[in-house]
């Protein structure tokens, strides 16, 4: 179980947030710049929170009480955001390994399966330069599982594509998450692909978890129980 409760300054507002997940796939939404980005990045260990704890199956990740600090390396978290930060001057199977210490045959499985299941097996030694944005985002989440992380986190993973690109990415997102059983928190604006990927939701406006617009709630969780809200 992942188990958060921490707080940040920011410039405008304070973040404050706590919730806990089991393996579902959480959807974060909320305005542009109310602290969803800083939220995956305290995760990660890319941000230090102000106070609070962090915890994932007992393993304290953060806590200020206890000062507790684990370096985002030693966390196993996959983080992928928008971007896909690929390496330019690597080929697509290098850029998949670089997260990977030491090769074992454990992880070449992997590999293997990964590149199989994400259709990504003829691009392996084509550089990102010569990827589509599909074909990079593919690959971006190869890399994230190729770590064999605990949780894996998305900052607006599909936001930059196409609708058609969107939807099949959606389908392969859903797939790993069924496969690694393990959490997924993805931020996003788009509100039917919220309702598509996800099983549990939290809203967030400057900084404080909130309720979503009875409108949202109407048209997007008409199927689902509102208990699936973390508020």
């Amino acid at each position: 179980m992942l188990e958060i409760d921490i707080e940040k300054a920011l410039p405008d507002f304070r973040l404050q947030v706590s919730f806990a997940l089991e393996t579902e796939f959480l959807i974060v939404l909320g305005p542009s710049g109310c602290g969803k980005t800083t939220l995956l990045r305290c995760v990660a260990g890319l941000v230090r929170p102000d106070v609070g704890r962090i915890a994932y199956n007992g393993r304290t990740f953060y806590s200020s009480t206890e000062k507790t600090f684990i370096a985002p390396r030693d966390r196993r978290v996959g983080y992928m955001s928008q971007e896909c930060a690929l390496f330019p001057h690597m080929s697509v199977k290098n850029n998949i390994w670089y997260g990977v210490a030491r090769p074992t045959s454990r992880s070449k499985e992997l590999y293997e399966q990964l590149m199989r299941l994400l259709k990504i097996e003829h691009l392996a030694q084509r550089y990102t330069g010569r990827l589509s944005g599909g074909e990079k985002q593919r690959v971006a989440l190869a890399r994230a599982l190729m770590t064999e992380p605990q949780l894996l986190l998305l900052d607006e993973p599909f936001s930059s594509l196409d609708s058609e690109t969107r939807l099949e990415m959606q389908a392969q997102l859903k797939l790993m998450h069924s496969i690694w059983g393990i959490p997924f928190i993805v931020v996003t604006h788009d509100p039917y692909e919220a309702k598509v990927l996800g099983e549990k939701f939290m809203f967030i406006n400057k900084g404080c978890q909130t309720d979503p617009p009875p409108l949202w709630i109407r048209t997007y969780l008409a199927d689902n129980n509102e208990t699936c809200l973390l508020a």
